[in-house]
């Protein structure tokens, strides 16, 4: 006898109602938690455009119609810390191998009585130019560094800017040798380490390098590309530094190379009656000046000075002591002492005047002119042109 098919069991209207309410329940939810998930992705994708574009295009400074933004100066600061880090590390590395030679018996050590007193002097310094080194990247310092790099970048846009002004321009050779002295290549280096008195640039690369276009590539993969800093700003900053230089030159080149000078011997003194009775020696006792301002040099109290200054154009005394001690000095007669005038810092000063002329600017004095033009120029571009923004929100601390 054939089986009959088993009916299905109907549903009852209860149960109907049920499961269509657990129905509605679970469409309910697919729906919010799809919404959650599209609302989820919205929001990270608002803060990857935020950070990596908006914020990344937020200016920290404006240079006239020229922005520097936030992506270009956090790359520079990571782009400077690199270059720290790596000065930092030659710096070790040179002392380290100080101390080895010294171990070795290849240099006397620092503490020997016989020893050069220029290779202990040399070790102090290199071990001070590294704390230096090494406090500039302390996050407390952060505002100190970064505030320096956006002042540099600043300086830079002002510096293209008033070059292309001026019709200054660079040749292709010359930007290769710059970049060449930056990254310490040298076609034929010799070791700094045979002789302590050529140890004095501890940039400088210790062993041959036959290829300077290895050494551009390590540069791009350690450095640049870490950093973040293009290949293109990188070599625009080259580029600005020198025309830094030939804008330097080119304002020192309006500068009267004749000009009236001084020679005279400067006696600082640190009180009133002290700096009067130096006065009277040399005015009414008729001392020799020299031969005072030897007994001053010579003696232990440290409230007497004398200096034998030779020719001396106007503005040099005056950002050295003060306006008054430059006036006595131009003022006053030659074979003369002037009276007693209060310089800058505080303390009492007698010119005395050896000799007055119209004579050429030495060499010095001529940059040192073009130097404070250029100061100058920069100071009032800077005033004129340049914004700072919201520059410390961008800093790099690492």
């Amino acid at each position: 006898m054939a089986k009959q098919k088993r009916s299905e069991k109907q549903l009852t209207r209860r149960q109907v109602a049920r499961r269509e309410k657990e129905f509605r329940a679970q469409r309910l939810i697919t729906i919010i938690a799809g919404s959650l998930g599209v609302v989820i992705l919205a929001i990270l994708i608002y803060g990857v455009v935020t950070e990596v574009f908006i914020k990344a295009r937020r200016p920290v400074a404006k240079v006239g119609d020229t922005v520097i933004t936030t992506q270009d100066y956090r790359a520079r600061q990571s782009y400077e810390r690199w270059m720290t880090e790596m000065q930092i590390f030659q710096y070790q590395s040179y002392l380290s191998q100080l101390a080895a030679q010294q171990t070795a018996g290849l240099l006397p050590d620092s503490d020997d009585p016989e020893a050069d007193p220029g290779l202990a002097s040399l070790i102090q310094q290199l071990q001070l130019q590294l704390g230096s080194l090494e406090r500039q990247l302390s996050p407390d310092l952060a505002p100190v560094f970064g505030g320096q790099v956006l002042d540099r970048m600043i300086e830079e846009t002002l510096v293209r800017e008033e070059a292309a002004e001026r019709g200054l321009t660079i040749s292709d050779e010359r930007m290769e040798e710059e970049i060449q002295l930056l990254l310490g290549y040298d076609p034929n280096p010799t070791n700094p380490l045979t002789d302590t008195d050529t140890l004095t640039d501890p940039v400088a690369p210790l062993a041959p390098v036959e290829d300077f276009n290895d050494i551009y590539r390590q540069f791009r993969t350690n450095v640049l590309q870490p950093s973040r800093f293009a290949e293109q700003d990188f070599r625009d900053m080259v580029r600005a530094s020198i025309l830094r230089q030939q804008l330097r030159n080119e304002m020192a080149e309006g500068i009267p190379l004749e000009q009236e000078q001084v020679e005279i011997v400067l006696f600082s003194l640190e009180t009133e009656e002290a700096a009067e009775a130096a006065r009277i020696r040399l005015v009414e006792d008729n001392e020799d000046p020299e031969e005072l301002g030897e007994e001053f040099l010579m003696d232990e109290d440290p409230s007497t000075a004398a200096y034998s200054l030779p020719w001396l154009p106007a503005g040099y005394l005056s950002s050295q002591v003060g306006i008054d001690v430059e006036k006595a000095a131009f003022n006053t007669s030659v074979g003369r002492a002037s009276t007693v005038v209060r310089g800058q810092d505080g303390r009492y000063y007698v010119v005395y005047v050896s000799g007055r002329e119209v004579r050429e600017l030495s060499q010095d004095f001529v940059a040192q002119a073009g130097d404070e033009a250029y100061e100058n120029w920069l100071e009032r571009a800077k005033a004129e042109h340049a914004e700072y923004l919201d520059w410390q929100a961008a800093l790099v601390t690492r």
